[in-house]
């Protein structure tokens, strides 16, 4: 029987996982960030923002890298930048390195989601290489909650915790590069200097409706997320009375636990049953979770949080393959680009928006608008790709006659 997995694969998990927790581990230092150098909601969330900027730099300009020079060159330059920004989170005593440490945590996470997913695949098994690619996407959302949850528990227990969550990680680094000389290499380098290359971006033509719809359910999705891993322990400081860091960087975890693990399920539905599912978890959690923190329950928070969990990983897994089946091959690079930025872009505007919002309204008062406008996007997102579909009914009947 050949296994599910390889021992190369489980090494590239652990090298995936060790990289994008580096992404969550500030969630339950924000607090503390905000004080020390006396900035305002707004500026955390920029501060929290430039991480998913970084990401788009990668994936729309370098994405190619991993394809030119090699898969593990390539995870190199992801543990060098994440580790760079360990070393600059240690010695940060200002809002500018910190924003330096986090725009290199961005490209880290960029190069290795490229290069990881890739090899990933690549070294699976005869017969198991969809079995992959769905343990990449589920990788990187569990590894972004168990960085905001290990630096949760290294902040409410451990001695100088905004230092010693990062120097465990620049340890983990270390021994990620080790680990990763173990790696086959799975391409065959084309070139030995890599270059900048703009993606064009692009629609899918005459399926545009549905594509639209699929990538703003996405933005809708992470918009939670960026939500809860840049203003989860102010709100639960402001809103539920509680300085307990792990409270508030378990709320950041949790979202991200809970999609990775339920995204195998989700992986089996590609019908627009399991989008209607998706899009209904992300209202009901949003309700939830802001009626939890307008009645001050804890448990009602989390929740909400935890149904907006499930909800991510339903909305992320299905459209990003909804948007794999709407495009061919030729185009299928503009289009998935558009994707990605549309979504990623769902980490940056509502949460910035969020945090300028905070500033002048109260806490509760932000979340509230942010549930809001996210909820109406979901809805709006799901009646985009509704009316795609009625199209592309009406037209195939028409064909028939």
């Amino acid at each position: 029987m050949v296994p599910a997995f390889s021992a190369a694969q489980v090494v590239v998990v652990v090298v995936y996982a060790s990289v994008v927790a580096g992404v969550t581990l500030p969630t339950p230092m924000y607090v503390d960030f905000q004080q020390r150098w006396s900035l305002t909601h707004a500026e955390v969330t920029a501060l929290y923002a430039l991480y998913p900027v970084g990401v788009l730099v990668v994936l729309l300009g370098a994405a190619h890298w991993s394809d030119d020079i090699g898969r593990r060159p390539v995870m190199a330059i992801a543990l060098g930048c994440s580790a760079g920004s360990s070393v600059l989170f240690l010695v940060a005593d200002s809002f500018v390195v910190a924003s330096i440490a986090r725009v290199l945590t961005g490209v880290a996470s960029g190069f290795m989601v490229n290069a990881a997913n890739a090899a990933l695949v690549e070294l699976a098994p005869s017969g198991h290489r969809r079995s992959a690619s769905i343990l990449s996407t589920a990788v990187n959302q569990i590894g972004l909650g168990l960085g905001a949850l290990a630096a949760a528990l290294l902040v409410q227990y451990g001695p100088a915790p905004t230092r010693l969550t990062f120097a465990c990680h620049l340890g983990a680094m270390l021994l990620a590069a080790a680990l990763s000389f173990t790696v086959p290499e799975t391409v065959a380098a084309r070139r030995t200097r890599p270059r900048l290359r703009l993606q064009p971006l692009g629609l899918p033509p005459g399926r545009r409706a549905e594509f639209l719809g699929a990538s703003f359910a996405a933005f809708a999705a992470f918009a939670l997320c960026g939500l809860l891993a840049s203003l989860a322990p102010s709100i639960v400081r402001e809103q539920l009375g509680s300085d307990h860091a792990l409270l508030g960087g378990g709320a950041g975890a949790l979202v991200f636990v809970v999609s990775g693990a339920t995204q195998p399920f989700w992986a089996r539905r590609r019908d627009t049953g399991a989008l209607l599912v998706g899009s209904g978890l992300l209202v009901s959690g949003l309700v939830v979770m802001t009626y939890g923190l307008s009645a001050g329950s804890v448990s009602l928070f989390l929740t909400g949080v935890a149904i907006g969990g499930a909800a991510v990983g339903a909305l992320f897994m299905t459209t990003l393959m909804r948007v794999n089946l709407l495009v061919g091959d030729a185009s299928r690079a503009r289009t998935t680009g558009t994707y990605l930025f549309i979504t990623f872009s769902g980490l940056i505007l509502p949460t910035l928006g969020t945090g300028f919002a905070a500033d002048r309204l109260t806490q509760l008062q932000a979340t509230v608008l942010f549930s809001t406008l996210t909820g109406l996007v979901t809805l709006g997102s799901l009646g985009l790709l509704l009316m795609g579909e009625h199209r592309r009914s009406a037209r195939v009947d028409l064909s028939r006659r």
